[in-house]
């Protein structure tokens, strides 16, 4: 069953959508899951993402909820004229964590939930690690393309050659130069200085590091220091996160040079407290039907996992 919910963030009424499963729960923790939104993406998100999750899990017997933070959607408020990379970088340091409070206070009281579960894609990810980490209520965390560096710092233009970071980056782009070899076009850009050097010059370097062994564990200069304090801080609780991936998103590839390679390599006492899963062909909002199905069924899968002990049946004419 679906219905609208409306509560309070500063006075301010939040709206969203809550799914409750059919029939009684048996013996069993009641499990709520909380969807985050992606920047400035509503409720739904992109290619209704939340939609197809909420539901989804439902079926499983767990509680969920989607709403529409202050500004966004249905909600009111109102968000302020600086969007673009500022906004985003208002997101990565925690903007939309008191509504996320307020989501949560909202659903464990409303439906007696015994357990809190986070998910959140992108931005919305960010929000729900910087919320779990904050917030003891919250047991579990599931987070979709995770960016690990921040879009924009104070006072900083990026140009185009500042995004890419990454080996495997370099070479999407490189190949797009490889097309133009035959082009006489392209071919006097380049000898009239028209071409974007820099960016050529940066893709280049970033490529060949690849074929030697580079063992460069400094940390990026936009690397976003609050999201490793926040992961540190939750797992420290003895929780879980499972982060999911897209195989052929430039996040992927920060999130694996940046965070993965440097950080989590290291950390063996880690790694039954989180899981990494790549799903083929999936871009950063995993648009492919096929790459919703398969993200909905690993997110599915994990939460029956985690809550094994629980019974997950629903006695409502023998429905698992």
């Amino acid at each position: 069953m679906e219905k609208v919910a409306k509560f309070k963030c500063e006075e301010r009424e939040l709206v969203g959508i809550v799914n409750l499963p059919d029939g009684r729960l048996a013996d069993r923790e009641k499990v709520g899951v909380i969807l985050s939104v992606p920047a400035l993406k509503y409720r739904i998100s992109s290619f209704r993402l939340n939609v197809k999750l909420a539901r989804r899990l439902c079926q499983e017997g767990f509680h969920v909820l989607r709403f529409d933070p202050l500004g966004i959607g249905d909600s009111e408020g109102e968000v302020r004229a600086s969007l673009g990379l500022k906004h985003f970088l208002e997101i990565q340091t925690g903007k939309y964590e008191k509504e996320t409070k307020a989501a949560i206070d909202f659903f464990k009281a409303t439906y007696e939930l015994d357990k809190i579960v986070l998910l959140g894609l992108c931005g919305g990810a960010i929000t729900v690690l910087i919320t779990g980490a904050h917030d003891h209520r919250v047991d579990r965390l599931v987070l979709l393309g995770i960016p690990v560096l921040l879009q924009n710092i104070p006072e900083h233009i990026l140009e185009y050659k500042d995004i890419i970071t990454t080996s495997e980056f370099a070479g999407q782009v490189l190949s797009t130069y490889k097309n133009k070899l035959v082009s006489p076009k392209a071919w006097g850009r380049l000898f009239t200085f028209k071409s974007e050097y820099k960016t050529l010059i940066k893709s280049l370097s970033l490529y060949l590091k690849k074929f030697f062994n580079n063992n460069d564990s400094r940390k990026h200069p936009r690397f976003n220091n609050l999201l490793l304090s926040c992961f540190e801080d939750f797992l420290a609780r003895g929780k879980k996160i499972l982060f999911i991936n897209g195989e052929l998103d430039p996040a992927t590839w920060e999130f694996k040079a940046e965070f993965e390679d440097k950080y989590l390599r290291n950390k063996n006492n880690l790694d039954n407290s989180y899981e990494i899963h790549i799903i083929k062909k999936a871009n950063h909002i995993f648009s492919l039907t096929e790459c919703q199905l398969e993200l909905s069924e690993k997110v599915s899968s994990w939460l029956r996992k985690e809550y094994a002990g629980q019974k997950m049946s629903i006695l409502n004419g023998g429905k698992k």
